[in-house]
Parts: C-alpha cells; structure tokens; sequence
C-alpha cells in the first residue's frame, strides 16, 4: 500500500508527533510513505482546503493509496478484505454517525470514485450552488450534506483509529465558536457545519427570505428610532407646558 500524509509550517503537536512515528511503525516492507509539506497560508481553512485539494489528486493517481490525516492514529495496519471498494471512516464529530468522513482513505482500487466525488471540481459545485457569495473563499472542508449523497463505499473498523479533530478543533477557536457557546441543537450537529454556520444557503427562497428578514429589521428599526422621536418630543411638551 502507498500511505500519504501532509503537514503544513505549524509546529507539530504531541499528538500529531505520535500519530505520524505509529504509522510508520506499522509500515511494512513493501509499503511507500510520503509526507508532503503543504504551501504557508495565514488563514487555517485556506490550508486545509488546500490539503483536500492535494489528497484528492494524489489518490485519484494512486490505486493502492491511503490517506492518513496527521493527528489519526492507526492502532494497525489494516487492508479492505474486498477490492474495488473506497473505504472511509464513519464521521462521529457532534454526535453525527451517519455519513462518512475524509480522515482516513483507502482507495482499494476505485480511482474513479475519489475523481467523481472528492475532486475540487466535485467541492467547489457544491459550493457554488449552496453557499452565499461571500462566504465561499471561508468554507471549510466538505460539506455534510454532500458527503452524505456519497455511496459506493464501505466503513472501515472503528477498531482501526483514533481520530484526534485537532485541527478542526483549532478552527472553531479561530473563529471564536465555542462548546460552550453552542446550543443543543448545534451540539448535535456536524462539526464542519458549525464551523461553517452563516454560511450555507440551501436553495434561493432561503437566500431571499433572509434579504427580507433583514430588509424588514432595517425597516422596523428605523421606525423605532422614529417613534422614540416623536415620545422624546411629546415629553418635552408637556414639559414645557407645566
């Protein structure tokens, strides 16, 4: 198998350290290992876009590749008893269990899948379709809802890894989304999504109900300004009148 991970200039955590000398413990003889630096970006999603970018070209070349994210941690070599299938890790950020995540790839044989559904193409349409204008360049990752349309694919063993979030966890931080700032109803919900709260658009009535909603508070606002006028000036005359 040909294993892949990447770094960027930030300093490596412990964990990280950790989980990159497991892997290549665990390599066996006939195996390839690359770690590939990724460009300096000052904004963190910038560089895990481009991450995303460089995995989905590298596997779509490599037929035996596996991708392992630097802060996952393989508590063994493992191998897809049945070829010609991708196999992905179950997603269990927020309580979500139902869609798959991109951590940890296998290829298995199915280039043409990394190439329909992980490619930058395959992202930025999604993007482009259901995220405001504004706030494209700041997505992060990929989509929920997109990774939960992917199918042709099969999980791998829970037993495998240990996925850290590290990285994702930094972003919440960055953009000051904290646990404890989170209602019940995001803390049931995808981490990614969180991160990428405000957002999302998921069709044009949407987009068009929130250019009234805040149309109308414009409008309602500017009225109260005008009524707390009109009381000011009432108070003054009766004033003026006693």
């Amino acid at each position: 198998m040909d294993f892949l991970q990447a770094r960027d200039d930030r300093p490596l955590s412990e964990w990280k350290q950790t989980c990159i000398k497991q892997l290549r413990s665990i390599l066996l003889p006939e195996d390839t290992y690359e770690l590939i630096d990724i460009p300096h970006f000052d904004n963190l999603t910038e560089t895990v876009n481009e991450s995303d970018r460089l995995r989905a070209k590298w596997l779509a070349k490599h037929p035996n590749g596996v991708w392992v994210d630097d802060d996952c941690f393989l508590n063994v070599r493992w191998q897809p008893e049945t070829r010609g299938i991708v196999h992905l890790p179950i997603n269990e950020s927020a309580g979500q269990t139902d869609g798959p995540d991109i951590f940890l790839i296998y290829v298995n044989g199915d280039t043409d899948w990394i190439k329909r559904n992980m490619s930058d193409r395959a992202r930025q349409s999604w993007i482009d379709r259901f995220v405001t204008p504004e706030f494209k360049k700041e997505f992060y990752g990929f989509p929920l809802e997109m990774t939960r349309t992917w199918s042709g694919y099969s999980f791998i063993p829970k037993s495998v890894y240990i996925h850290g979030y590290e990285t994702i966890t930094k972003e919440l931080q960055r953009r000051k989304i904290m646990p404890e700032q989170q209602n019940q109803q995001q803390q049931n919900r995808h981490i990614n999504d969180i991160v990428n709260e405000k957002m999302v658009a998921l069709d044009g009535s949407i987009s068009e109900a929130k250019s009234f909603i805040n149309t109308l508070r414009i409008v309602i606002n500017e009225q109260a300004d005008k009524i707390a006028e009109l009381e000011n000036k009432i108070v003054s005359m009766g004033a003026s009148d006693s």
